[in-house]
């Protein structure tokens, strides 16, 4: 599951002030990845690729019982209006 909105979980938001000086919007995404170390490092090498600008908000992780690793991700991304 993706999660998106126009602000963060947390409060405080310095992204009203950027899109009331030049017409750019952040965007929230979270989301949740399982998987190995090593998927988690692929996956983090193929966002930083990326030709999106990509700000990491939060980053959590758990493990289950079966052993599998969980990566929670909020990070933040911007549009023009």
């Amino acid at each position: 599951n993706v999660r998106v909105r126009s602000t963060p979980d947390s409060a405080g938001s310095a992204g009203s002030r950027l899109a009331g000086q030049s017409g750019i919007l952040p965007t929230y995404m979270s989301f949740s990845i399982t998987g190995s170390y090593e998927v988690l490092t692929g996956f983090l090498t193929d966002l930083a690729d990326s030709l999106r600008v990509v700000d990491p908000v939060s980053l959590s992780f758990s493990v289950d019982e079966k052993g599998l690793n969980q990566y929670n991700f909020e990070i933040k991304t911007y549009w023009v209006k």
